[in-house]
């Protein structure tokens, strides 16, 4: 199923997921910490695929029995927070996904260490939930964050920078937008 999402045949890979899913619940039992890894690999691949529900649905099950095995400080329990985050983010579900991000960002800090490429991704994923809530200036504050962190981190020769730098673009933009419209709306 994994090979074949990455080689992009989602369909596909949602079915022997599926199935793997399901064999490995029934015969490992439903808080077993490959059966999260299964849940985890079937929420991204709904996800992938615009089925957001379930993908979510997936992705709290990989939360939940992430927390169980590894306890709520462990990276991959951060992963799967950030994964929920991502799915309420794009159902519009502001307050809920910055939760989930700041959680997976402060674990990871934690875990991880402050400078780790994945603290980085985490300051990106927060940052993208508070643009959404026109919380402008921090979300620039988390883009240029993880700008600086994963340029040092990886280089800059990884994209993730210019990525970064089109983050905070783009949040400058609809700050200066935003700034203008309010002006104009002023009673003269």
């Amino acid at each position: 199923g994994v090979i074949l999402e990455r080689q992009g045949d989602l369909e596909r890979a949602q079915t022997y997921l599926t199935k793997a899913l399901n064999f490995q619940v029934g015969k490992l039992g439903g808080l077993h910490p490959t059966v999260g890894d299964a849940f985890n690999n079937l929420g991204a691949v709904l996800w992938q695929l615009g089925r957001l529900e379930p993908a979510l649905h997936h992705q709290q099950d990989a939360l939940r029995v992430r927390c169980h095995n590894l306890g709520e400080g462990h990276p991959d329990t951060a992963l799967s927070l950030g994964n929920v985050g991502v799915i309420l983010e794009q159902q519009g579900k502001y307050h809920e996904a910055v939760d989930h991000q700041r959680r997976a960002l402060q674990i990871r800090e934690k875990s991880l260490g402050k400078d780790h490429p994945e603290v980085g991704a985490s300051h990106v994923n927060l940052g993208i939930v508070l643009e959404r809530m026109l919380e402008f200036d921090e979300a620039i504050d988390c883009y240029k964050k993880a700008q600086k962190l994963l340029k040092r981190a990886v280089g800059s020769l990884h994209g993730w920078e210019d990525q970064a730098q089109r983050h905070i673009a783009r949040c400058e933009k609809k700050k200066e937008d935003r700034k203008k419209k309010k002006e104009s709306q002023k009673p003269v």
